[in-house]
């Protein structure tokens, strides 16, 4: 239950990270990227989607180990 969501928390990380190291797209069309669109706000919007996700599966796991009956 755990690792599917450090998983996709850490893919999420990665793809902001890639966006932000090759400056997709202001490479490739510079000047229009100025203001809105840049890389560094995809990866901006990607941390945030990670960390939101991160946040909601920590909610998921906790309530599924209060659920769970100690079985000593």
């Amino acid at each position: 239950m755990f690792v599917p969501k450090v998983t996709m928390m850490y893919m999420l990380g990665g793809l902001a990270f890639t966006f932000y190291i090759t400056r997709f797209p202001e490479r490739l069309l510079p000047g229009k990227f100025d203001f809105i669109g840049s890389s560094h706000q995809i990866w901006h919007l990607l941390i945030v989607i990670a960390f939101c996700y991160w946040h909601k599966a920590g909610e998921e796991i906790l309530l599924y180990r209060i659920s769970q009956e100690c079985m000593a």
